[in-house]
């Protein structure tokens, strides 16, 4: 099946005129079907507990993403509201519904 997804992404990113190159993947039997040259130089370190990918926490063993936020005990206003949203980094909008309803509680506000 991963091997036919990755067919299917090839084909697609081809037809727009875009190569893709530096695979990587936990699944061996993916990495052993895609050519070395166009596999990462760079080995990662799968072992590891947790990688950081774009802004979220993925664990490659159990393969799920997570996200962590340090919030400090402060008072609960607008600005430390919006504050907080602004450091949320969710480029594949995993955290868009938690983010929206902080920023429906900013609004409903004026």
């Amino acid at each position: 099946m991963v091997v036919t997804i990755h067919t299917q992404l090839v084909k697609l990113f081809e037809n727009g005129g875009f190569q893709m190159v530096k695979w990587m993947s936990n699944s061996n039997e993916l990495l052993s079907q895609i050519p070395d040259f166009l596999q990462l130089n760079t080995p990662i370190a799968f072992d590891k507990e947790s990688l950081k990918v774009l802004g979220l926490e993925w664990n490659p063993s159990s393969d799920n993403f997570s996200f962590k936020i340090s919030v400090s005990i402060s008072p609960c206003t607008k600005r430390n509201m919006l504050s907080l949203v602004a450091r949320i980094f969710d480029l594949l909008g995993f955290l868009a519904p938690i983010s929206l309803f902080i920023k429906l509680l900013i609004n409903y506000g004026n």
